[in-house]
């Protein structure tokens, strides 16, 4: 200690200038905050280092151990690392990714690391195509070949998309239970799902319903409306026939129906085709009441209940009234009416015969005049007939020539050769026929000699002449007989009296009138 001596800084005056370590002290700063760093605003003078004091004076906030140099900087709005800015390249800053289309998702291509996001800059990074604003997560997805929704899967799913049904049977109408939905069109699918059974072509909306237990055209019900289905009409009479305005079409018959239209009154047990006809001018048979059961005449009586007689003469044993004629009391007891015409003065016409069902021709007769039927008369005749009526041609033991015969009409199978007419007897052979029922013998003599044609039927023949045959043509009905005999009244010979002439006379006006 002595003037001039080196000032050291031990707490004495070295060099007796009355200073205390003038000019060796130091300068520290305070460090409050323990953080190795002293604050720059808060110092003290001092030859060693004092408690809470630090040398340098760096810290840039000595309230806070986290912040000092080179202090690792934090987003935080603080100046951690005292450099003079704050949250500049901090350890916990978070990566944001622009978003290039602006649709709120942003991808990994651009970058930065920031305490805050920059403009158009955000925090995900889950879009799959950011320069399309309508491709993110979450995004409708629509049928146009892009992932919408950032699923990875192109189109799936989409809001636009079809659902298409399975039509592996190929007929255009798919499957409701089997279908797929996407943009597009699957092999072997279709839009359309109303198929009920996809296994078969043959079954669809458009299919033609059939009769075979299926519901072919899909509407729900089976066997409706076929087109293969059969009309079903009603036999409400249980006759067998049914009714052509009461039908059903169906494929099987409901009850009480039936294939067959062809009743006239399906209220009548007794009126149907082919039912007996009866003389009530009533249509039995359904087959349309011709003149037979009419009254075209208007006399009150239906032509089935009046005969008209056409004689070759003026007389003979076989005119209904003028001999009291046996076979005609039949038809008289019966209720059939008889009108008589001699042929040399009368024609035969279609007026006149249209008042008359049964029409008996009676021979030639040598004692009047024969004439034999002009055409005009066979033409009414075959007419007449085809049209209903009945015809008797009774010819005469004595004529032979067939001039009458042979003026017939042709149609009724009969046909006549000229002979000498110089036959007679019996016979006890008859072919199987109503007018040869009950019949045991028969006679007569003489006469024209007949043969018939197929559409006619021989009955009966005495010693190989033919004696009755019948046809029946049309609607009506012919009997041929050879000679008079049988219509005669009684007498000596073959006359109605002779064995069964009277039953055979009876069976031919029976199945004539029936």
């Amino acid at each position: 200690i002595h003037p001039f001596q080196i000032e050291i800084c031990d707490g004495i005056d070295n060099d007796c200038n009355e200073l205390i370590d003038d000019g060796t002290q130091y300068t520290y700063y305070a460090d409050a905050d323990f953080d190795g760093y002293g604050d720059p605003n808060v110092s003290t003078q001092a030859c060693y280092v004092p408690e809470g004091y630090t040398e340098n004076n760096l810290d840039c906030n000595d309230a806070d151990s986290e912040q000092y140099p080179f202090a690792e900087e934090y987003c935080n709005q603080q100046d951690d690392d005292c450099d003079g800015s704050v949250d500049e390249d901090p350890v916990d800053s978070p990566i944001w990714y622009y978003d290039i289309d602006g649709d709120g998702f942003g991808s990994s291509f651009i970058t930065v690391f920031e305490c805050l996001a920059p403009a158009g800059y955000i925090a995900d990074n889950s879009d799959c195509d950011d320069t399309n604003t309508s491709v993110y997560p979450g995004a409708t997805e629509l049928c146009n070949n892009l992932d919408n929704d950032c699923n990875g899967l192109i189109d799936d799913n989409a809001v636009n998309a079809f659902y298409w049904y399975a039509d592996f049977d190929r007929d255009n109408f798919g499957d409701s239970s089997n279908s797929l939905y996407q943009c597009t069109q699957p092999f072997d699918y279709i839009l359309n799902q109303n198929d009920c059974d996809d296994s078969s072509d043959d079954i669809s909306p458009d299919a033609p319903e059939l009769c075979n237990g299926i519901d072919d055209d899909c509407d729900g019900n089976i066997d409706n409306n076929t087109v293969d289905s059969i009309d079903y009409f009603l036999d409400g009479d249980g006759d067998g026939f049914g009714d052509p305005n009461q039908l059903i079409e169906d494929c099987l018959p409901p009850a009480g129906y039936i294939l067959d239209n062809s009743d006239c009154d399906d209220s009548d047990y007794d009126i149907y085709p082919g039912a007996h006809e009866l003389c009530d001018g009533i249509d039995q048979n359904c087959n349309g009441n011709n003149f037979y059961e009419s009254d075209l005449d208007g006399d009150g009586l239906l032509a089935c209940e009046e005969s008209v007689w056409f004689r070759n003469s003026s007389s003979n044993n076989t005119n209904p009234n003028g001999d009291s004629s046996q076979a005609a009391s039949y038809l008289l007891n019966a209720g059939i009416s008889i009108q008589q015409f001699y042929h040399g003065n009368n024609a035969v016409t279609a007026s006149l015969l249209q008042g008359f069902g049964l029409y008996v021709h009676h021979g030639s007769n040598p004692n009047g005049a024969a004439r034999a039927y002009t055409n005009a008369e066979a033409n009414a005749l075959e007419n007449w007939v085809y049209n209903g009526g009945r015809l008797l041609y009774i010819g005469h033991s004595s004529h032979t020539a067939c001039h009458i015969a042979d003026s017939l009409p042709s149609q009724f199978g009969f046909s006549c050769t000229p002979n000498n007419g110089g036959w007679s007897g019996t016979t006890s052979s008859f072919t199987p026929h109503p007018i040869t029922t009950n019949l045991g013998t028969i006679g007569g003599e003489g006469g024209e000699n007949w043969s018939v044609n197929p559409q006619a039927q021989s009955l009966a023949s005495i010693n190989g002449n033919l004696f009755i045959a019948s046809t029946e043509y049309g609607e009506g009905k012919v009997v041929l007989v050879a000679n008079q005999w049988p219509f005669a009244n009684p007498g000596s010979g073959y006359r109605i009296n002779y064995g069964d002439n009277e039953q055979l006379v009876q069976n031919i006006w029976t199945w004539l009138l029936d």
